[in-house]
């Protein structure tokens, strides 16, 4: 629609570096990142500084969205919110399941476990880590502490995706 003429919507990077510039609140970060129309489907993660602050949002190039919430799945089944680059409410394909030995590696992490080291562990990991991985950032929001590492994968077979 946009190389067609229609400039209503806004670009996915432009309108996430706005709402972190603009020291949003996690309310209003969410409020702007599920309304705002969106030029192409992307996936979001939102964080917040505060317990239960956390989101997975997934956009289609219309202005639909899910919106998979951290305080929704504590009830339910986990104490964390994953993206692997598929739907979340779909299985993920054979051919690249890294969600579940994602999930596996943040149910033994446990809630207290979950820091840098652990985290970058699991995504610096077969099969979650693969030929196409080419970085891994990690970011606090409460501290503002951030770190990226670009990432190959050295060790063979090495899934190509």
């Amino acid at each position: 629609d946009f190389f067609k003429g229609d400039h209503s919507g806004h670009f996915v990077a432009f309108t996430t570096r706005s709402v972190m510039e603009n020291n949003a609140t996690y309310e209003d970060a969410l409020k702007t990142l599920t309304t705002t129309k969106m030029i192409g489907p992307s996936y979001m993660i939102l964080g917040g500084a505060k317990p239960k602050q956390g989101a997975v949002i997934t956009r289609s190039s219309n202005e639909s969205h899910h919106l998979w919430t951290l305080e929704n799945d504590l009830r339910n089944k986990h104490f964390y919110v994953l993206e692997t680059n598929y739907d979340n409410w779909v299985n993920p394909p054979f051919f690249d399941n890294r969600r579940d030995p994602a999930e596996a590696c943040l149910d033994e992490l446990g809630p207290k476990g979950v820091a840098f080291a652990g985290l970058y562990n699991t995504l610096s990991a077969q099969p979650n880590l693969n030929l196409l991985t080419t970085y891994t950032t990690l970011m606090h929001v409460a501290t503002g502490r951030f770190e990226a590492y670009l990432q190959r994968c050295d060790t063979h077979p090495c899934t190509p995706w």
